[in-house]
């Protein structure tokens, strides 16, 4: 879980934002225009899952991300839940949002986190030989150039996306044809054990559920989490949410801040 001053922000969760189109509805039931079911029993085919359940998070993820990137893809993850900070509770969200060209040879990402009244926004551009950050919180604007590129792991929000998955048990509920593409719907009760999954000091962790949606390949399109916890003494809903808009070449530029960065170094 990031804890960065500058950030401002202590999350492991993620909101769905209602409304949200996607495999998955905003508040994380199926799209009223349902698939049609298909056989079942193929679930097993997907990397990490035998008997219909997901015994390997680790390798349903790396196809994840492995096909994410092959593909090219854009994908968004909201966060919203209710932190403590200095002991108090206080709300606290965060945006992402990725687009990236087939073997992520240039890509852009944006991520905006926000506690109680303050926030701050990062822009992120690079390609297969350096990255490029642009950091801005209030009249405070600063710059970073790296010499290599960022993580595949981050840009396919494979990482947070583990702090649910791992350990899951989640048991495959229904499978469908969609677009081309057999989707397969994972869900599970279990509440996670990852202790970044959960904001810190939340206890009594209740009415949880787990939902994703992942396609032959293992690319997960959707994923939502929600539950109850308590926080400082108040109860708290928290909600978890990713989605994959969409794959296939995506065309990326790079933004005049980044050219000016990269004129002038780090700054």
């Amino acid at each position: 879980m990031q804890r960065s001053p500058l950030a401002a922000v202590a999350l492991a969760v993620l909101l769905v934002t209602a409304g949200c189109s996607g495999v998955l509805g905003g508040d994380g039931s199926t799209s009223p225009d349902e698939p049609t079911p298909v056989d079942g029993d193929a679930a097993d085919s997907l990397p990490g899952v035998s008997d219909g359940q997901v015994t390997n998070a680790t390798a349903l993820l790396a196809a994840h991300e492995q096909g994410l990137v092959d593909a090219g893809f854009e994908n968004r993850l909201q966060l919203n839940a209710t932190i403590s900070y200095r002991g108090e509770a206080v709300d606290s969200a965060r945006e992402k949002q990725v687009i990236a060209e087939p073997g992520a040879s240039e890509y852009r990402f944006r991520v905006v986190n926000q506690q109680g009244g303050g926030g701050v926004r990062f822009d992120h551009w690079g390609n297969e030989s350096v990255w490029v950050s642009r950091g801005t919180l209030g009249d405070r604007t600063t710059y970073q150039v790296r010499d290599r590129r960022a993580g595949a792991s981050g840009l396919a929000v494979r990482g947070i996306m583990a702090n649910y998955i791992n350990g899951s048990e989640a048991t495959v509920t229904n499978v469908s044809e969609r677009d081309g593409l057999t989707l397969y719907t994972f869900e599970t009760t279990t509440p996670p054990t990852d202790p970044d999954a959960l904001p810190e000091n939340a206890t009594n962790v209740r009415d949880y559920r787990l939902r994703f949606v992942a396609d032959s390949q293992g690319r997960i399109h959707a994923l939502v989490a929600q539950g109850t916890y308590d926080i400082q003494g108040e109860a708290s809903t928290f909600y978890v949410g990713y989605r994959t808009v969409g794959l296939g070449d995506r065309a990326v530029t790079q933004p005049d801040w980044a050219s000016e960065a990269l004129r002038n170094g780090s700054a």
